[in-house]
């Protein structure tokens, strides 16, 4: 179908397009993907001032659903996935990923794997 070019140039066009910008991109790994963050080379200050009271409302919203989770946890001892996207009315990936951020930060650990998963209160 010549849907691309060539197998791997992708990254090296993305490098170069970014050479003599002031901010580079940035690229985060896991264990199974990674993810390229582009900063945008048209950035204004008006627009970065948008930008923080946006991701300090991300934040607040994140703090919200995470205090949600520990206090079910407080009062139920282990969650799931599950029962997290019910609890706050989230997908299934936002779930995960609040869960994920919680685990990562020391606020909760991991019980089991796969279709066993449960998270409860790191004891101190």
């Amino acid at each position: 179908m010549q849907l691309i070019e060539a197998y791997g140039t992708g990254m090296k066009k993305i490098m170069g397009a970014y050479a003599n910008a002031l901010v580079q991109p940035k690229i985060k790994t896991t264990n199974n993907a990674f993810k390229i963050i582009l900063p945008n080379v048209n950035f204004t200050p008006k627009a970065a001032e948008v930008h923080k009271d946006f991701e300090k409302a991300a934040d607040l919203a994140l703090d919200s659903n995470e205090e949600k989770v520990l206090q079910f946890l407080r009062e139920h001892l282990m969650i799931t996935r599950k029962e997290t996207q019910t609890l706050l009315e989230v997908s299934q990936s936002t779930a995960g990923r609040i869960l994920k951020a919680m685990v990562d930060s020391g606020r909760i650990k991991q019980i089991g794997g796969s279709r066993t998963t449960r998270y409860e209160l790191r004891k101190e």
